[in-house]
């Protein structure tokens, strides 16, 4: 489903869709892996994770979050902040990338 225009001057790259996996009532959908600085990580494959526009927070996983947050290395205090890698979500021919200010809440608390 598609609501209104496409602003292709807010497009980062050229739109692509991405099957809904499972019927469990969420935009679920497949990715092939994790990526960091578009290097795939093994550390998720073939996972199924919901897209939901309605939250600001990436969950998943215990054991994967752990690694993930390992191999991102950001520091409590952020004070590696400019030098944190960008984190991807791998579908298909396409890694699409949050940047350190996408992920990382450098707030007080």
């Amino acid at each position: 489903i598609t609501f209104g225009d496409i602003k292709r001057e807010h497009m980062a790259s050229e739109m692509f869709w991405q099957p809904v996996s499972r019927p469990t009532g969420y935009w679920q959908v497949e990715i092939a892996d994790i990526a960091i600085n578009n290097e795939r990580q093994t550390l998720c494959q073939n996972c199924q994770v919901a897209v939901d526009t309605g939250t600001s927070q990436l969950a998943g996983p215990t054991d994967v979050i752990n690694q993930l947050a390992k191999r991102l290395n950001v520091r409590s205090d952020c004070s590696n902040y400019h030098t944190v890698p960008n984190l991807g979500f791998v579908m298909g021919d396409h890694v699409l990338n949050l940047n350190p200010q996408d992920y990382v809440d450098k707030g007080p608390d």
